[in-house]
């Protein structure tokens, strides 16, 4: 948002502008003032008594996929027990070094990897990668899980917010997709652990 002050003509009559990025200019003139941050100053206060605008369907829409987003990163953060983005960005690695030893194809260094680890846990290098390559596969049905949850919830706020629908219908709208959405992760979270 930017607001930007003009002197008119008129001693003390400034013309005020508010620019918004997903609407029209807004433009007042306010009297009065001796500055361009007198007149803005003045036109703040005088649109701090006006009720904020309807949102529009683009503004809810944005609001809306937004909070999917981070309920979706929630979730995921939920079901890897709060692990670190460090620790996950170590999970591929090691899955693919876990395959490989199963495999009795890994290199000195994949090898050398597990093995560190596996000391330090007291266990075999085998028990170690099979470990892994189970979590790992629980872990690829928990990315499709919340990848489905967040498509659906996508597109049914797509559908909330279509221009068609009335904007006074929107929020109601939007409640039950979370609403639904609620029902789905609680629903998604018992099968997931059923299966793991």
């Amino acid at each position: 948002m930017t607001i930007t002050a003009k002197p008119t003509e008129f001693a003390g009559q400034w013309t005020v502008s508010e620019t918004k990025e997903d609407s029209a200019p807004f433009e007042m003139t306010v009297s009065g003032a001796s500055s361009e941050a007198d007149a803005i100053a003045l036109f703040n206060e005088a649109m701090a008594g006006l009720a904020d605008p309807v949102p529009t369907h683009a503004q809810l829409r944005t609001t809306a996929l937004q909070r999917v987003d981070q309920e979706h990163a929630a979730f995921m953060r939920h079901l890897t027990g709060d692990a670190t983005i460090e620790e996950r960005d170590t999970w591929k690695t090691k899955e693919e070094a876990a395959r490989a030893v199963l495999a009795d194809a890994a290199t000195p260094g994949q090898q050398a990897m597990l093995a560190l680890e596996a000391e330090g846990r007291g266990e075999e290098v085998a028990t170690l990668a099979a470990t892994i390559v189970a979590k790992a596969d629980g872990f690829a049905m928990l990315i499709g899980l919340a990848s489905k949850l967040r498509a659906k919830a996508r597109a049914s706020i797509t559908q909330a917010t279509d221009d068609t629908v009335p904007v006074a219908d929107v929020s109601a709208a939007l409640d039950a997709v979370f609403t639904a959405l609620g029902a789905q992760v609680q629903t998604a979270i018992a099968e997931w652990q059923a299966a793991s």
